[in-house]
């Protein structure tokens, strides 16, 4: 039997050399690893293993889009090698899968539990907490009597007064505070009905509990809000979480809810010259955003103009993502003469608000805009990606 640190260093290249999309979360499976179980949970070099395994299959149902069947294979790997290093995998897949306040929880227990994470894990934990911050709603709920219990839409978050407000996500919720056993017997409950937005923060306050008059709590289905979960709750279950992901800005996730603007400049050698575009565009999808825009191009030293409408793949995460686009044009030259443009490219997302990017495509034009022998020819491109 090989040794632990002859383990961790097979383990560590066999995650490392796989491809796709998974990226940094790949590397922090293979990390994770790299830290011995707590001296309470001796992991032996069989658990070591098959917890390897359980990370790379997981990681290859992540890049499938399975990101259901991948938390379960990652939360068996977290039961045999409880690494905080491993919360970082929970946070990505949380966020596919648009559990937003799920996520937000884990990024920040990465951080603050694990010692001396990488810097480029860090770095996207840090960009990731920021962006699901703006995507969440706090509930700050204020008692003035210790002891009295609290839910929010079913899940219990312990007695007042709560150490920290709770993260929900927008939309509708119902807040019970229940007097303790200890106190007046038969109090009623207070019941409060709010409904959030995102980045709101919303006070409630409880402090009349003991007086309102008596009203039953109606039921209500937990709706993507759950307490900080422990490491022990972390490898004893898989929560249950819907198959469509609907994070945003994040990515999330990362685009999709989001508008931009895109500006180009498009090289010609068939007009010797330069155009150039600007569009405003939509994210429908995690990958997806539809765009619409004018253009403009030198034709024999006077500019043709245009309007357009496309749509743009991003077929990765990460800062550095392959691109495809395709538009529809319009030109009005002596009339109205309809082309179109077809691109692949890279961006480089320099923040999450601003990325830039180069294309290469092929261009289709009337023939009254001045090519000689057909309509098609090659079209290289720069451009400037701003979000909101």
């Amino acid at each position: 039997m090989t040794d632990a640190g002859d383990s961790d260093a097979k383990a560590t290249a066999g995650v490392r050399r796989r491809r796709g999309g998974a990226g940094a979360l790949v590397l922090a499976a293979a990390l994770g690893l790299s830290v011995a179980a707590p001296p309470a949970a001796a992991t032996t070099e069989p658990e070591r293993l098959e917890a390897l395994r359980d990370l790379q299959e997981g990681n290859r149902l992540f890049d499938a889009g399975d990101y259901v069947a991948a938390l379960a294979l990652f939360e068996r790997a977290y039961a045999k090698v409880p690494s905080p290093k491993l919360f970082f995998n929970f946070g990505q897949v949380h966020r596919r899968l648009g559990r937003t306040v799920e996520a937000l929880e884990f990024y920040e227990r990465y951080l603050n539990e694990t010692p001396n994470p990488p810097a480029k894990l860090r770095a996207e934990a840090q960009q990731r907490i920021g962006e699901l911050q703006e995507l969440v709603a706090t509930l700050e709920i204020r008692s003035e009597i210790a002891g009295h219990e609290v839910t929010v839409d079913g899940h219990s978050y312990g007695a007042t007064p709560l150490p920290r407000p709770v993260r929900v996500a927008p939309g509708p919720h119902q807040i019970v505070v229940v007097r303790s056993a200890s106190g007046a017997s038969g109090a009623p409950p207070f019941v409060e009905k709010v409904v959030a937005r995102a980045g709101q923060h919303i006070i409630v306050d409880a402090h009349d509990a003991a007086t309102r008059p008596a009203a039953a709590p109606a039921p209500a289905a937990p709706i993507a809000a759950a307490p900080t979960v422990s490491a022990a709750a972390t490898s004893a279950r898989v929560p249950a979480v819907s198959a469509s992901p609907s994070d945003a800005g994040s990515g999330g996730g990362e685009h999709r809810g989001r508008f931009g603007l895109r500006l180009r400049a498009d090289v010609d050698p068939g007009l010797a010259g330069a155009g150039a575009a600007a569009a405003l565009d939509y994210g429908v999808l995690e990958h997806l955003a539809l765009s619409a825009g004018a253009f403009r191009w030198p034709v024999q030293g006077e500019p043709v103009f245009g309007v357009s409408a496309g749509v743009t793949a991003s077929l990765l995460d990460g800062g550095v993502r392959p691109l495809l686009a395709i538009e529809g044009q319009t030109y009005f030259a002596t009339g109205a003469h309809l082309g179109a443009h077809a691109a692949a490219g890279v961006q480089w997302d320099m923040t999450s608000h601003a990325g830039l990017y180069a294309m290469a495509g092929v261009q289709y034009t009337a023939t009254v805009l001045g090519t000689k022998d057909g309509t098609l020819f090659f079209v290289p491109s720069l451009g400037l990606h701003l979000r909101l």
